[in-house]
């Protein structure tokens, strides 16, 4: 199992591969970060640590990158042959910097036949099983509130890295539309420089409130039928609802389950038509940014 990256890859992928049974083969230049870190150190004797990239990927099977959506998009780029060797890529959202550039790396990723997932997590907790199983019946609406606490100094409030709040965080909401076939109702919706307010339409009928905020994060979901509300699902973190063990990441448990969902998969196709239609909806979304300029 290789690794590329040296954040999330190490916090996230690799106890979530070795969970799954298997080693892990990363570089050098990780080893003291690896060691610094009490929730992962106790891992080191099962890792082969190497000097180059090119390495990494000739010596496995899999492979998960945790990077910039540019950085990530880049070495795609640059290691398509590569890549297509594998049996199975892990990419992370988003997977490039804008819409034009995604639909670039999917094309190639699809010439080569490169065998990939993107790690959109939400669809694995109950709560979006809950819209899922209620898009079915349709017998009530919903409201997700997100408060997302602003990271200083990182890429993620970057756009030139593929970062800032319709670029990355608005990934999620892209893939939540895409998966229950939503629209945006555009007269009701509004995007501002640190917040977004969307009202969709579909097989569920969904509000959406998310914002920038310097105080603690919060996600819930509730349910609306008729004039009562009633909630479905909170906490600090949208994937928040699992044990943690110790100071492990709140992400891990679902990581796992992606991860083994998808290691012996072959629905590229598939995973390629959702990523179409997630940038269809950023484009949406990126206008309705403009627009409201």
């Amino acid at each position: 199992m290789g690794l590329l990256g040296g954040g999330f890859s190490l916090y996230g992928y690799l106890p979530a591969f070795i969970a799954n049974g298997f080693a892990v083969i990363t570089l050098s230049k990780y080893k003291d970060l690896i060691e610094s870190r009490i929730e992962i150190r106790d891992y080191i004797g099962q890792i082969e640590f190497v000097e180059s990239e090119q390495v990494v990927v000739e010596n496995s099977d899999f492979l998960a990158m945790a990077r910039t959506p540019r950085g990530q998009s880049e070495f795609c780029h640059n290691n398509l042959e590569s890549l297509a060797k594998l049996r199975h890529v892990f990419l992370e959202k988003p997977l490039a910097t804008d819409q034009e550039e995604a639909f670039k790396l999917l094309a190639k990723l699809d010439q080569h036949k490169i065998n990939f997932s993107v790690a959109y997590l939400f669809e694995h907790t109950s709560w979006f099983g809950e819209l899922q199983n209620r898009a079915q019946r349709r017998d009530s609406d919903y409201l997700v509130s997100w408060d997302i606490p602003i990271v200083e100094n990182s890429w993620k409030n970057s756009l030139e890295h593929g970062g800032g709040l319709v670029n990355y965080y608005a990934i999620h909401l892209a893939h939540l539309i895409s998966k229950l076939k939503l629209h945006i109702d555009v007269k009701k919706s509004f995007i501002g420089k640190d917040n977004i307010q969307l009202k969709l339409d579909g097989a569920v009928s969904l509000g959406i409130e998310v914002k920038m905020t310097d105080a603690m994060g919060r996600f819930a979901l509730t349910r609306v039928i008729v004039k009562s509300k009633q909630e479905v699902f909170s906490s600090d973190t949208p994937l928040g609802e699992r044990p943690r063990k110790g100071l492990s990441d709140p992400r891990i448990p679902f990581l796992e389950e992606y991860v083994k969902k998808h290691l012996y998969s072959s629905a590229s196709s598939a995973n390629l038509e959702l990523e179409y239609r997630i940038w269809g909806v950023m484009k949406e979304l990126e206008n309705l940014s403009i627009k409201n300029k």
